[in-house]
């Protein structure tokens, strides 16, 4: 799988992988508009991206120093990506309103997002075709990446990307990190059934 950074919605990403732990939409209701969750995201290249490609979402990718390792967050599964106007946001109110809660942003205005979107990505403008990119989170063993096995004394291995069933209890909810059977047995948190849900509407 491919590697996608978030460095910018690091926070968001993590956000809405939780709440999928929990069997919870990622993108939070009107009940609550400061929690910020994320289930689309734009980039200016990504041209050869199709539905169902999966790819391991990163905090950061390019730019780490030397010795500065990979940080991996989770699974995504693409869903959606077209290639569209950033000015869309701006052209068409309602669109840009709830792309922005998708974006992560939930308090940031369309036209606020469209110029920290230009500002963050080097000779951007409105006008700028970029690709749009849903996804949603797949539910997958944290096991060589976490902390808790290497504490545990068993050494530092690839991604398990089995499918997880177990959550690491958190005041008796489910919470990341979530191991898969093999894994779990290895892990000296109590652990609690993860609700796998294959897909999450908003």
């Amino acid at each position: 799988m491919k590697n996608m950074s978030f460095s910018l919605t690091t926070e968001q990403v993590r956000n809405s992988f939780q709440l999928a732990v929990m069997g919870i939409a990622p993108i939070p209701g009107p009940d609550t508009p400061t929690l910020a969750g994320k289930d689309v995201t734009r980039r200016l290249d990504w041209l050869t991206l199709k539905v169902g490609d999966r790819l391991v979402a990163c905090v950061k990718c390019m730019g780490r120093k030397k010795g500065e390792p990979l940080q991996r967050i989770c699974t995504i599964e693409v869903v959606s990506v077209c290639r569209e106007p950033l000015r869309r946001m701006l052209d068409e109110p309602a669109y840009g309103r709830q792309e922005v809660r998708r974006e992560g942003f939930p308090n940031m205005t369309p036209a606020a997002f469209v110029q920290f979107f230009c500002e963050s990505h080097k000779g951007c403008t409105p006008d700028t075709i970029i690709t749009r990119i849903e996804f949603k989170y797949i539910l997958r063993c944290m096991f060589g990446i976490a902390g808790d096995h290497v504490a545990a004394g068993w050494p530092k291995t690839p991604w398990c990307e089995q499918e997880a069933k177990w959550a690491t209890s958190k005041d008796g909810l489910p919470g990341a990190p979530i191991w898969c059977d093999s894994h779990k047995l290895h892990i000296p948190s109590p652990c609690i059934p993860v609700k796998t849900i294959n897909q999450f509407k908003t």
